[in-house]
This record gives C-alpha cells, structure tokens and sequence, in this order.
C-alpha cells in the first residue's frame, strides 16, 4: 500500500506519511456492511484505476483537466454509473495532488486555473461524500485533514467529516480552530480564516461556549485574531456568556479605537461585545466602566450608543470626574440625536439632577427625571418609616 505519501500521481505530495501496517489496520475495518469498499492500493494511482466503458473513462479523465464545466454533475454521474469502484475514484480525486492531466506533454496549464479547477472538483467530491454518507470514507477524511492546508478545503473536509464521525471531527476542530497549538493542524496556519472559523462553528454548536474547546477556539479568535475572524467569534457568544473572554476582547477593542487602528471590523465586533455584556450583573470593573466612559464622550454614534446602554443596563459604578464631561456631551450644540438620547438616558439612572442640566427645562428627559428624585425620595421615607 503507498497511501498517504504518494508514489504516481503525486496525490499527496511530500506530506508526512503514516505507517502501511497501521493503515492497513485502521482501513480494514472501515467498511460497513452493504457500503461499497475502497481499494487503498489504486487511490494514490488514479491512471491505473480500471475504467471499462469508454463513456464513463472520459467523465472520470476530465476531473483532471483545467477545465471542466459542472463538476457536481460529473462527480455524481460517476459515483452511481460506476457500481462499487465510486468510492475509489472519488478517494482517488480527493486526494489527488499534481498537475493538471494534458492532452500533449508540451501543453502548458496556467497555475491559478488549475488551481481553481482543482477546488472547485474537490469541493464537489466532498460534497457528494456528505450525500453519499459512506462510512468506508471516514479514515480518509481524518488524514486528509491532517495534511490539507487549503482552509477551503479542509472546511469542507471538517463537516464533512463531521457527518461520519461526530467525535473525531470535534477532536479535530480543536486542532484547526487555534494554530498556537503544538499540534495544530495545517490549514489553521492559513492568512484566510474560512477553516479557523468553520472549526469554531463545529465547536460552539455541538458543545456551547463553556465547552473547553470551544472556549480555547474563542480564546484565539477575540484575543489574538483580527478583522472578520474576531467579528465572526462575537457573533458566535451568546448574550450574557463568556464574560470573561467579552472583557478582554472589549479592553483590546478599545485600545485599537484609542490608538486609532481599529478599522471597521473591529467596530462592528466592539459593538456587538458591548451589547452581549450581561445586563444587571453589577459585574463590570473599573477598567471596563473607564473604557466604557471613553466611548461615551468621545466614541462615534455605534460605539457610543452601546457604550451606554451597557453603562446602564450594569448600575454600581461611579462616573467620578467624568459625570460633568457626560453633562456636557449631552447638551452639546449640534450633538447626533441618538448620542444625545442614550447619554440623556443614562444620566436618567446615573445621576438625575444632572440631566436638567443636560436637557433643559420643559424637556421630557427632565420630567422623566425628576419623577426619578420623586419615587427614590419616597422609597427613602417608607424605608426611615
């Protein structure tokens, strides 16, 4: 057997390779009853595979051309007109790592055709593993996913993995979600997030965000990574969890906005943090309420506007010095409305003698308030009563 580490073909390429023994072992066992097998020994030559008919030989030849028009179709076609051989030549495809198939030796495939060519049908043998559901691809897709780098592809290759071996695929969404680890796998290395966030889906939908891998997933994408990789992970924590992890990835975001390299990304993921803060947990700490604050008096719309909802919804701090900077915004001429209403609406609850300052006389925010000083005034005398 020479599969994984190819010899013709050059299926996997100079990929670390596992011992024949061992796999031989491991893929013995894999076929189900009633699910056609996989002949290990061809994969890695699909040349040699036996195609008999003419028809069906030109179908399985053309997945290795640079161009090919509806490959879906073509890789269906092949597995249901082909009997037991299926899955060996979609193994065979899967797996296949060298250059395109040519007519003549001296035609030449530009790379970035290929290339596309090559992912669009790999992509399309995935997808018709995920229909097919046959256990006999299992192994495969656990090695394929030890030695893909494509984040594409190894996306692909996850869920599909996914759908045979629920288990093993969460041990490998560990691996792919966070490349600090030491045993991370390839494709969590690549600039494009696609599989580091595929793996993060797997992890928090099968077991929440208190789940230790998901928590570790989540550890990389709000504290470490950027751009549309840490707006993806805000996205995926559910209000009110993973206070913690919110803080730290809120204490960053500000600092960037500070330093004035948060881009847009990040001010959408800063948004969204502040808002899933848990509402009335009296739990955020000096350092959380001042970068809170800074938002307030000096954020734009989005920032500010979340800043002090939070500020709200979470009572028990003091605003100290920053309480007539907060007035003074408030009543700003020429202020934004909406800026104007959420800081109106917080020093409501913060300090309500403040705000007829900020609004006016006559000012609904000022009867609101005042009605405030009543009804405190009145809990105050039945409490001495």
């Amino acid at each position: 057997m020479s599969w994984p580490g190819c010899s013709e073909g050059g299926c996997l390429g100079n990929q670390r390779p596992i011992g024949r023994l061992s796999l031989a072992l491991v893929l013995a066992g894999s076929a189900t009853a009633g699910e056609p097998p996989i002949n290990w020994e061809l994969i890695d030559r699909p040349r040699a595979i036996p195609v008999g008919d003419a028809t069906i030989r030109s179908r399985w030849w053309s997945l290795f051309e640079a161009r090919i028009d509806w490959p879906a179709r073509t890789v269906s076609y092949l597995l249901r007109r082909t009997g037991d051989l299926g899955p060996t030549l979609l193994s065979a495809r899967l797996v296949y790592r060298d250059a395109a198939w040519t007519r003549r030796d001296s035609d030449s495939v530009p790379k970035n055709l290929w290339t596309a060519t090559d992912r669009s049908v790999r992509l399309a043998v995935l997808r018709e593993i995920r229909w097919n559901r046959n256990p006999a691809f299992t192994p495969l897709l656990q090695q394929l996913l030890s030695t893909e780098p494509d984040p594409e592809i190894a996306a692909a290759t996850l869920a599909t993995a996914w759908i045979l071996d629920p288990a093993a695929a969460v041990q490998q969404a560990v691996r792919l979600a966070d490349p600090r680890r030491g045993d991370h796998l390839p494709a969590a290395e690549s600039p494009s997030p696609g599989a580091r966030q595929a793996a993060l889906d797997l992890l928090v939908g099968v077991g929440g965000v208190d789940d230790p891998g998901a928590r570790q997933a989540l550890d990389w994408a709000l504290l470490a990574a950027s751009g549309p990789e840490r707006l993806h992970a805000v996205t995926m924590v559910p209000d009110a969890s993973a206070q913690d992890l919110l803080r730290r990835a809120i204490l960053r975001l500000v600092k960037e906005w500070r330093d004035g390299t948060l881009d847009d990304h990040g001010s959408a993921a800063l948004v969204l943090a502040t808002v899933r803060l848990d509402a009335g947990s009296r739990n955020l700490d000096r350092d959380l309420v001042e970068s809170l604050l800074d938002l307030c008096l000096r954020g734009p719309r989005p920032l500010a506007a979340a800043a002090a909802q939070a500020l709200t919804d979470n009572p028990g701090w003091s605003a100290g010095d920053r309480l007539p900077l907060l007035v003074s915004r408030a009543c700003r001429v020429g202020e934004d409305p909406v800026v104007r209403q959420v800081l109106l609406n917080l020093l409501v609850r913060l300090q309500p003698k403040a705000v007829a300052e900020a609004a006016g006389s006559g000012d609904p925010w000022t009867g609101l308030a005042e009605h405030r000083q009543r009804l405190a005034a009145w809990e105050w005398a039945q409490y001495v009563k």
